[in-house]
């Protein structure tokens, strides 16, 4: 993910990255998917964004690792919670 400002907020995916370190196109478009659900879309809690996303993109490891990292620091391993 690409962040900015003080406190650091999501801006993009960093597709450009991604594409570098030979993440399959498909795996780059549901980061993407992803991104929007969880930080652009309103309405649904967090905790349900990230439950749906894990049943949409089981296969997607970079997805899976995303919504691991919010869960941790939703409970306040290595986050602000």
């Amino acid at each position: 993910m690409i962040v900015e400002g003080n406190p650091a907020e999501v801006r993009a995916v960093n597709s450009i990255a991604m594409t570098r370190r030979g993440y399959d196109p498909e795996h780059i478009e549901a980061m993407k998917v992803a991104y929007k659900k969880l930080f652009r879309d309103n309405g649904a809690a967090m905790t349900e964004k990230i439950i749906e996303l894990r049943e949409l993109y089981s296969d997607v490891p970079a997805v899976i690792r995303l919504c691991d990292a919010l869960d941790a620091a939703a409970i306040g391993v290595h986050g602000r919670a």
